[in-house]
């Protein structure tokens, strides 16, 4: 967005409200909130990773979010798997987001003359019995295995979620991501690693945020209200 390059947002919205304010990647916000109250609470290294239009990752270190030198540490969505790949929008080849973000996946589809319009379409398809739609979640779990085992070999963390509208796909895309990691063998350097769906479903960066200014202001944040909790309950197989 040209319009907004050398803008500092929190200076200018603090000025325009009067009040203190934060700003933070959506990817880290959801891996706040999930951490906090969701599927990675009471890790103490965690991973989080949002697939849905795009890929973006958030990992939380010791209970705060790790950010790296530049913040944009947990870019997993970027990570190559195929050097000589389809070009991603970053200006490389094979990336992640190239063969898992919600655009790629469809594109997929429409080679074998589905034209579906969604990644909600393309689950909902698979429940069904759609062959194509099964096994391009198939796949989507494969690759997402490869660039898990990648990444956890250096990052080594207790708990990787996945979460954004893939995680509703649920054993169709967590079986693939499973026989994936295993055949990296990832589990003779990190035994106790465990790959989980995200528990907050699509509240999860607004719940982050809200993590974020307890975390800020010094409050407590032990417990999420329940209104607040989801309902949806997704069922993957033992990882």
């Amino acid at each position: 967005m040209p319009a907004w390059r050398d803008v500092v947002v929190t200076q200018t919205l603090h000025e325009a409200l009067g009040v203190p304010v934060h700003a933070e990647n959506d990817a880290n916000l959801a891996a706040l909130a999930e951490w906090t109250w969701g599927a990675g609470r009471g890790a103490a290294d965690f991973l989080y990773v949002m697939c849905s239009a795009g890929i973006g990752g958030g990992l939380v270190i010791d209970g705060r979010i790790y950010r790296g030198g530049d913040g944009l540490a947990g870019e997993i969505g970027h990570l190559v798997l195929q050097p000589d790949g389809p070009v991603c929008f970053c200006g490389s080849r094979g990336c992640l987001t190239t063969f898992v973000s919600e655009r790629s996946i469809l594109l997929a589809l429409a080679a074998s003359g589905n034209t579906l319009t969604s990644l909600r379409q393309v689950i909902d398809r698979a429940r069904h019995g759609d062959p194509a739609c099964r096994r391009v979640l198939f796949e989507a779990g494969r690759h997402l295995g490869r660039a898990f085992a990648n990444t956890a070999k250096l990052m080594a963390p207790s708990v990787v979620a996945i979460g954004g509208v893939l995680r509703e796909a649920g054993p169709l895309l967590f079986d693939s991501l499973v026989s994936s990691v295993e055949v990296q063998s990832l589990k003779s350097v990190s035994p106790s690693i465990r790959f989980v769906p995200a528990a907050l479903g699509e509240d999860a960066v607004l719940f982050g945020g809200m993590a974020m200014v307890f975390t800020e202001t010094g409050q407590g944040a032990s417990a999420l209200p329940s209104w607040a909790r989801p309902h949806q309950t997704v069922r993957v197989p033992n990882g």
